[in-house]
């Protein structure tokens, strides 16, 4: 596998590549603000970059789950008989030329198909050339702390090597994959959280609905920020109502609240158990004795995520 070749670009030919480039990258964040699936992202790059280096296609591989393997995402200008050959292809030395870039996390270079003597499968030689491969560089995309993601690779229907240039291009063009790949994966976390979120919500909500005593979830200022049907039903608010501002001086007893002020207000910031006496309204305005339980649910860090209240009514 050869060096690259040392012949720059002019000036001029490297500062129009440098306009391409940053619009290509302009367009790449338009399309990931925009919603773009990140396939469509990808190929996109590949033909702004297919523009640049010429004659040339561009594939970009990512990598399985399972670390092991490399599967084509995107590659609009390639045939689709090589991307069914190298689907997917394992990483490791001397296995294809993404396999290898991505196994040794190097841009690794191929000057000739034809006569490559690393080239392991002569199946995919005799194909590669078929589909009009003669050369080819592939550029590992690499986070900041060397985790593979997958493979930017170029091939050319010349044999040959890359320019610094060239290779300078695939590099940033691996960047700009690198961003959007990682916005994916945000996105993907995201979404996957706020759906556990909801249905964590939605198991709780069923599972206190169904207990026969008033519950209300409080945060550790004492504020309140969920009530189950029962505690609604009872009071006769909304669960809005219940977490507004005011809500305790709506509901208890004037004489209990001034009482057990300071009491409450202890327990509450130190995360501690405690067990008051106190008179409930309900809807129609009549006040009942309820024995009100708090009981502190904390994280693993220590501090208290919430407090639980159950009320159970008496006299």
């Amino acid at each position: 596998m050869d060096e690259p070749n040392r012949q720059p670009l002019t000036s001029a030919e490297n500062r129009e590549r440098r306009l391409s480039l940053h619009a290509a990258e302009m367009r790449t964040l338009e399309m990931i603000i925009d919603g773009a699936s990140l396939t469509d992202v990808l190929n996109q790059l590949c033909v702004a970059i297919d523009c640049e280096v010429s004659p040339s296609k561009t594939v970009i591989l990512l990598l399985d789950p399972d670390g092991k393997r490399l599967w084509p995402r995107a590659g609009p200008e390639i045939s689709p008989d090589w991307i069914r050959a190298i689907s997917p292809l394992p990483v490791a030395p001397e296995i294809g030329l993404c396999g290898t870039a991505a196994s040794l996390k190097t841009c690794v270079i191929v000057e000739d198909v034809a006569t490559e003597p690393h080239w392991r499968y002569e199946e995919h030689r005799k194909l590669a050339l078929q589909c009009g491969i003669r050369a080819a560089w592939s550029q590992p995309i690499l986070t900041k702390d060397k985790e593979v993601l997958g493979t930017f690779a170029v091939y050319s229907g010349k044999p040959g090597v890359p320019t610094d240039s060239d290779l300078a291009l695939t590099e940033s063009a691996g960047c700009i994959a690198h961003l959007a790949i990682e916005f994916q994966r945000s996105h993907e976390a995201l979404t996957k959280a706020l759906r556990d979120i909801r249905i964590s919500e939605e198991e709780f909500r069923r599972t206190t609905d169904a207990i026969a005593q008033a519950i209300l979830v409080l945060n550790p200022d004492g504020t309140t920020i969920y009530a189950n049907r029962v505690a609604l039903e009872y009071a006769g608010l909304s669960l809005a109502e219940v977490r507004a501002e005011g809500f305790r001086e709506r509901i208890i007893h004037p004489d209990d609240l001034e009482r057990l002020r300071e009491p409450r207000q202890r327990a509450l910031a130190n995360a501690i158990p405690f067990e008051i006496e106190q008179r409930v309204r309900r809807k129609d305005g009549t006040y009942r004795w309820f024995l009100s339980q708090y009981n502190p649910l904390l994280d693993e860090s220590g501090p208290p995520h919430a407090l639980v209240f159950d009320g159970n009514g008496h006299r």
